[in-house]
């Protein structure tokens, strides 16, 4: 059991650490494509995470399955990195199923939601996850500060098979020259949360065993 708990917690160490190194180094070079790539790996975070509460789930019980995807999406809900970037989550029907800026969202159907060009671009998303894992996409969309204003982006997402949902990243392209992805000590909170989380689920597992103690 304290081999698991180890190796678990050592794992979300390393990835949210790494994370702070290669946000600090887009500085480098601001081009779209580079961009596009950081944004790949800093969607590996929640990806890797959401792996590793799945792992957890099988080796406590599916009674801790509820619980734990909450806990996910409230550590999700807080992450943030460069220009106060985000993660939004759907699910494979379409439903959003986490959105930290727009919560009255929550479970709302996106399939009929279209971009500035009339594009049904969340079923044109997910049905490309769906099919390679992942999507990337450039598009017209609405802005942060105003459903009125629409804005280039760019949107990334990873697919988690286990759970049919699709971890969503936004970058917007007007903000590529400012001090984008410039916060990867968030990150690191972010991990120590989650060592948090596996001690706890390791705790109530071995009363679970033991309950007479």
């Amino acid at each position: 059991m304290k081999r698991i708990l180890f190796s678990i917690n050592l794992f979300s160490i390393l990835i949210f650490i790494a994370l702070y190194f290669f946000s600090s180094s887009i500085f480098e070079n601001q081009d779209s494509a580079y961009v596009e790539k950081l944004m790949a790996q800093a969607s590996d975070i929640p990806y890797s995470l959401a792996e590793s509460t799945e792992k957890e789930i099988r080796l406590n019980g599916e009674e801790y399955r509820d619980t734990l995807k909450n806990d996910y999406l409230r550590i999700v809900d807080k992450m943030r990195y460069g220009n106060n970037n985000f993660f939004f989550i759907l699910d494979g029907s379409g439903r959003m199923v986490h959105h930290p800026l727009y919560p009255e969202l929550s479970w709302w159907n996106m399939n009929y939601e279209t971009d500035q060009n009339g594009s049904f671009l969340f079923r044109e998303i997910i049905a490309e996850a769906k099919r390679d894992g992942y999507f990337q996409r450039k598009t017209e969309w609405q802005s942060r500060y105003s459903k009125e204003i629409y804005e280039p982006q760019i949107i990334y997402g990873k697919y988690i098979w286990s759970w049919d949902w699709l971890i969503c990243t936004i970058a917007y392209t007007n903000e590529l020259e400012s001090s984008l992805f410039n916060s990867g000590f968030l990150f690191i909170g972010f991990g120590i949360l989650q060592i948090l989380v596996n001690s706890i689920v390791i705790l109530l597992n071995k009363k679970k065993l033991n309950p007479e103690k």
